[in-house]
């Protein structure tokens, strides 16, 4: 999704409170809604467990200027969170996991015989980092 971009669909719990933006708001800008599943709590868990990181990780320590710059913000941190934060559920591992085809294993006997350099990538202006072996 591009930053100035709608998205298709957004998934809300079933609070009252947001049955003006559910009916009117919402299917005006395009945008359809997905309500979760009546008495399903383990739904909104999820979901209120994302919101949780987004905040830990992200909105404490970062000021949104304006709605482009948390677009802005957002995108780099789907990024971030789906390539390079660890999961539990994953054993550690990000849901989606970084090419290492050119790397060669520890066990490998080329492993040792080059030095090899350690590349940081930093994420949101440097908030958070990730360690990659160099090509």
């Amino acid at each position: 999704m591009e930053v100035d971009e709608l998205p298709q669909a957004i998934v809300m719990d079933r609070d009252s409170i947001f049955l003006p933006l559910v009916k009117q708001t919402l299917p005006a800008m395009g945008i359809r809604t997905i309500r979760i599943g009546y008495q399903c709590p383990w739904q909104n868990a999820v979901v209120e467990r994302f919101h949780r990181t987004l905040d830990d990780e992200l909105l404490r320590y970062v000021q949104p200027l304006n709605e482009r710059h948390l677009n802005r913000l957002l995108t780099e941190f789907r990024q971030y969170y789906n390539t390079a934060r660890p999961h539990m559920a994953c054993g550690t591992e990000p849901p989606i996991i970084a090419d290492v085809t050119n790397n060669p294993a520890v066990n490998d006997p080329d492993f040792f015989k080059s030095p090899r350099k350690l590349v940081r990538k930093k994420w949101l202006g440097g908030l958070h980092s990730s360690y990659r072996w160099a090509a």
